[in-house]
């Protein structure tokens, strides 16, 4: 089978864990092309690494990255033989501007396409700009359209079936996580060495852009600080393009000394297992990965019902969900949690005592899944 790639995921073309398993992945096909959304003058170049072949768009603006897609899908379609043709698929990573690309070729060049879906796009406050908006309307059409679809979470394949977006099985497929990096290996660095003296730290790690509502995580903590009979502390994970307000945020209410930022870092490990809460305020989220990582890592969680939230956490006995957006409800938890140390310390022992369990942290098992999956688009054509 030859695959050929549309996504966003600039990392693969650096030297990094994103483009080891990219071409871990890749030795499973004939050929696996992929075709990355980049900027002109970002510095990246095609790459022949085995059977993976990169292609980077290098388009003049946003606007130009599916016209450029297209264009290099066509010339790779070119370059293969009529046997080639017939066992060649193509496969978006989302059902936005990637699965755009990704209908053209199938339309005009007779392709199986399979996508993939990411995020929650039904998600109440998914819609936040008319980019968004924009998305929400092309992605239906995308999928009515798929010949074979992968989520990562139960959530999403539930709202695809119920509306009856689409006619072809959905299979539910997490992204994929070296349990044993988590499970296995120490903590080289205690998350409360950022703090001048000893307090129950609250750790967040995301991308600090507006869906994650770290600001509004910064008001509520800020509140909790006020009440609470300990000392607490929070270390925010993460860089973005809300970072410079979030920090001037903080320096308005003079937490600097409370609220530590650090910038981010693909070995989240030792934070994870030194913390003793871990808070995710999203609106939205296809998976949530770092949920599963601290899950992995025995942290308790506090957490927006979003993504694969509710799939993992039993509310109360290894963590806590609020709707999103509820920042009443998470203030109160996070207050209580802070405050009731026998509460604390009886979803502490329980984690210990039931630890997560990911059933994709086998790489074969889950390549197989991920391989079947895509085959199916051959049938369903």
């Amino acid at each position: 089978m030859i695959v050929i790639s549309i996504g966003t995921e600039r990392k693969m073309f650096d030297d990094n864990p994103t483009q080891s398993r990219v071409l871990e992945f890749g030795k499973t096909f004939e050929k696996y092309h992929i075709v990355v959304f980049t900027k002109k003058g970002s510095g990246y170049m095609s790459q022949n690494i085995g059977n993976v072949i990169l292609f980077p768009t290098n388009s003049s603006s946003k606007l130009m990255y599916v016209i450029d897609a297209i264009r290099i899908c066509f010339k790779i379609l070119k370059t293969l033989s009529s046997v080639e043709r017939a066992k060649t698929v193509i496969t978006t990573q989302d059902p936005f501007e990637c699965g755009v690309v990704g209908l053209v070729v199938k339309k005009i060049k007779n392709i199986p396409l399979h996508v993939q879906i990411h995020t929650d796009l039904f998600a109440k406050y998914f819609k936040n700009t008319f980019l968004q908006y924009l998305r929400c309307v092309i992605a239906p059409y995308i999928i009515k359209n798929a010949d074979a679809i992968r989520t990562d979470s139960d959530r999403m394949k539930n709202v695809i079936i119920e509306r009856k977006l689409s006619s072809v099985p959905v299979v539910t497929l997490p992204i994929y996580i070296d349990t044993k990096k988590y499970i296995d290996s120490p903590a080289s660095t205690d998350i409360h060495s950022l703090f001048n003296e000893k307090c129950f730290v609250v750790m967040m790690a995301s991308r600090l852009e507006d869906e994650k509502q770290i600001d509004k995580a910064i008001d509520f903590f800020h509140t909790v600080l006020n009440q609470s009979t300990k000392k607490i502390g929070m270390v925010i994970i993460g860089s973005g393009s809300l970072e410079e307000k979030l920090k001037s945020q903080v320096k308005r209410l003079q937490r600097e000394d409370d609220i530590k930022f650090v910038e981010w870092t693909n070995d989240l490990v030792s934070y994870y297992k030194t913390a003793d809460l871990f808070l995710l305020t999203s609106l939205f989220e296809g998976y949530a990965l770092t949920l599963v990582e601290a899950m992995l890592c025995n942290v308790p969680i506090l957490t927006s019902d979003v993504g694969v939230a509710p799939q993992i956490i039993e509310q109360g006995k290894n963590g806590w969900m609020c709707n999103p957006a509820d920042w009443k409800c998470f203030e109160k938890t996070l207050l209580d949690v802070v405050n009731d140390e026998i509460k604390y310390e009886s979803v502490k022992q329980h984690i210990l005592n039931h630890p997560y369990n990911h059933i994709y942290g086998d790489i074969e098992y889950y390549r197989n899944i991920f391989v079947r999956n895509i085959e199916s688009a051959f049938n369903n054509k």
